[in-house]
């Protein structure tokens, strides 16, 4: 009988050691299968909070602009500078903060850039109004002399001159290198009636044949001409063929 015992508890072991492989083969399945999915919908959650992030860049654009008659706060050049601690000056997106935009911290960067972050050690929020430290953006604006190759430098930038140049901030993207938004495969753009769309595709914002991103801008300008013109009149969101899908273009504001 003892034998027998032993015989039958080493099979009943056998069959709930198998039992729980197969368990854990089925799991490890079901776990393969929704992984894409939940890639999927982490990737959209980040593509949302930069449409936000932008929505409320662009808000806080206009207010700026109508205390300081139509101008925008950048620079001469594109870039995505907020804080130089040499000059101890704020610039471009800085310039908002804190009149114009809450929680900077958050809206000044995009959770789906891979090198300028909020927490880059060298140049992320924590730079921002430090002397002698530069604090960087996700987001690159467009130059002044990127509007207008002719503008002096001290000249202001008030973008109702130049009606034609319509994409004014954008995620910043450089193919083939760590500043990358969104795995490459596109760019979001702010554009001047305060929308913000998505542009498939693999970008280079800036390079060393077209440092300021001038070509990059021009694009963007005629890829969403025609949007920013029916969203003048009224008909962005009624116009059938437009993307109306929230990861690809938004008209409707967004609380700061």
């Amino acid at each position: 009988m003892g034998a027998r015992d032993c015989l039958t508890r080493e099979r009943k072991g056998q069959t709930f050691l198998l039992i729980i492989l197969v368990i854990i083969g089925i799991g490890a399945m079901l776990l393969l299968l929704l992984l894409p999915t939940t890639v999927s919908i982490r990737e959209a959650e980040k593509r949302l909070t930069c449409l936000n992030n932008l929505k409320k860049i662009g808000q806080a654009l206009q207010l700026y602009m109508a205390d300081y008659d139509g101008c925008l706060p950048f620079e001469k050049n594109s870039s995505n500078l907020l804080w130089d601690g040499g000059r101890k000056e704020k610039v471009n997106l800085g310039r908002l903060y804190p009149g114009y935009l809450k929680q900077p911290q958050l809206t000044w960067y995009c959770p789906a850039q891979r090198y300028y972050r909020e927490g880059h050690p060298d140049f992320g929020f924590a730079a921002f109004a430090s002397p002698g430290q530069k604090a960087y953006s996700s987001y690159l604006v467009r130059g002044g002399l990127q509007f207008d190759q002719n503008l002096l430098p001290d000249s202001p930038l008030r973008p109702a001159l130049y009606p034609e140049k319509i994409a004014w901030v954008s995620d910043y993207n450089v193919v083939g290198s760590e500043i990358c938004a969104h795995k490459g495969r596109g760019v979001f753009v702010l554009t001047s009636d305060g929308s913000v769309h998505f542009a498939s595709g693999s970008f280079t914002c800036t390079s060393s044949t077209d440092p300021y991103g001038q070509q990059f801008w021009q694009t963007m300008d005629r890829r969403f001409a025609e949007k920013v013109k029916l969203s003048s009149h009224g008909l962005a969101e009624t116009s059938p063929g437009l993307e109306t899908n929230p990861e690809t273009s938004a008209s409707h504001p967004v609380s700061p």
